[in-house]
């Protein structure tokens, strides 16, 4: 009974992390700590398990310019919540 139960447990504390989502962890962003998105995806270099409640795969790309002076093109990947994705989120804009 006791080795019941101890098996059982092990394996309710590790089903959450073999059922993660799994996703793609780059970005561009100078300093920040993730594998870079120029590498090819086919190499799955920076693919992470989600914590749980991150329930979707989430790509961000955008510009951010300073008149007259430089403008840097991001990209950023990762996991992230589908609350973000829904049309009317402000993050979730063409």
């Amino acid at each position: 009974m006791e080795s019941s139960l101890i098996i059982l447990t092990v394996v309710f504390l590790l089903l959450p992390h073999a059922l993660a989502l799994k996703c793609y962890e780059c970005t561009n962003i100078p300093g920040y700590p993730a594998a870079p998105c120029d590498q090819p995806e086919d190499q799955k270099v920076g693919a992470i398990s989600c914590e749980p409640g991150l329930d979707k795969c989430m790509t961000i790309k955008g510009t951010f310019v300073v008149p007259g002076q430089w403008s840097l093109n991001i990209k950023m990947k990762n996991c992230s919540h589908s609350i973000l994705c829904e049309p009317t989120s402000i993050f979730n804009s063409k």
